[in-house]
């Protein structure tokens, strides 16, 4: 009799597998397959051809944008990977996930051209991860579960969204350090003879724009952290209950507790041990517990009027 009152069952892994829906490596040859059958598996060959089809021509319309704008010539190659490992990809057998996942991909390529097109680079090597990582989980069985969430789904295109708009305004931050960098050197600038006026001005806008944009920065990077929090937690939930349904786990506990109490008074002795471990280091750590209050000096440098003026 075990723990919890059942009689354990003994069937094999392979029984196991076949009871809980695992497809088994049979093949059918195509004689054994009734007309029906024969008719629907080849429509459904060519509906999946049409599919890849339609992708491999989104990556081709991308990459040719690409190719015709300056600067992205390693976007143009990673490209050309990514297709590559496409048409190599075997399809998984969740319709329902790859159709969600193919949505995804394509309006990525969307937005990669939509990026290349308002020449942000950054944004353009930002989603061309996001792409990465879409054709990653459309290759794997063991992951593709996620894709038939709507939560999962809500949340992974409102971060991938935060996430362009995040480098949007990084780019625009740095564009303000370089026109403030220019003002600089045309102020040591004889030849020009800007007025003081002038350049105070346009030094004092630069920095309310800077200043802008770090609000919109701070903004994004907090929404990124919750939009992922959340997503690690969709996860979780999702890896927790994939496969709660086909197995019951406390079923097959017995010989799980029994080694446990088999290794009870090892790891009763291991713990007492770092326990008195852990004692020690603390002794040793408090009586060699040095405080560095350098830190805390003041230091009242003066700090030059110009470099003050220029500084973001």
């Amino acid at each position: 009799m075990s723990i919890f009152n059942r009689k354990k069952k003994k069937d094999s892994a392979v029984s196991v597998l076949i009871d809980n829906g695992y497809e088994m490596n049979e093949g059918k040859l195509p004689e054994q397959m009734s007309r029906k059958e024969s008719v629907a598996h080849s429509n459904a060959m060519r509906q999946s051809q049409l599919k890849r089809d339609n992708i491999e021509e989104a990556f081709n319309k991308l990459r040719h944008n690409l190719m015709m704008s300056d600067g992205h010539e390693a976007h143009v190659d990673e490209v050309v990977e990514l297709k590559e490992r496409f048409r190599r990809m075997e399809e998984i057998r969740d319709t329902e996930a790859l159709l969600a996942v193919d949505a995804l991909i394509l309006s990525t390529v969307n937005a990669i051209n939509d990026q290349c097109n308002r020449k942000n680079y950054l944004g353009v090597g930002e989603y061309l991860g996001v792409l990465d990582n879409y054709l990653n989980d459309r290759d794997s069985e063991a992951l593709c579960y996620y894709y038939k969430d709507e939560r999962f789904l809500k949340f992974t295109a409102e971060r991938n969204r935060y996430q362009v708009l995040l480098n949007v305004q990084e780019a625009l931050l740095m564009q303000k350090h370089r026109e403030m960098e220019k003002l600089q050197s045309d102020s040591k600038n004889p030849a020009l003879h800007l007025p003081t006026e002038m350049i105070v001005r346009k030094a004092s806008q630069i920095k309310a724009d800077a200043e802008a944009i770090k609000s919109r920065i701070s903004d994004a990077e907090n929404k990124l952290s919750m939009l992922n929090k959340s997503i690690e937690q969709i996860k979780t939930e999702l890896d927790h209950n994939a496969n709660k349904s086909n197995f019951d786990m406390m079923n097959d506990m017995e010989d799980v507790f029994a080694t446990k109490r088999e290794n009870e008074m090892d790891s009763a002795m291991t713990d007492k041990f770092n326990e008195k471990l852990d004692q020690v280091n603390k002794k040793v750590s408090s009586s060699t517990l040095i405080v560095d209050d350098s830190s805390f000096k003041s230091n009242n440098k003066p700090v030059e009027l110009n470099d003050d003026l220029f500084k973001l």
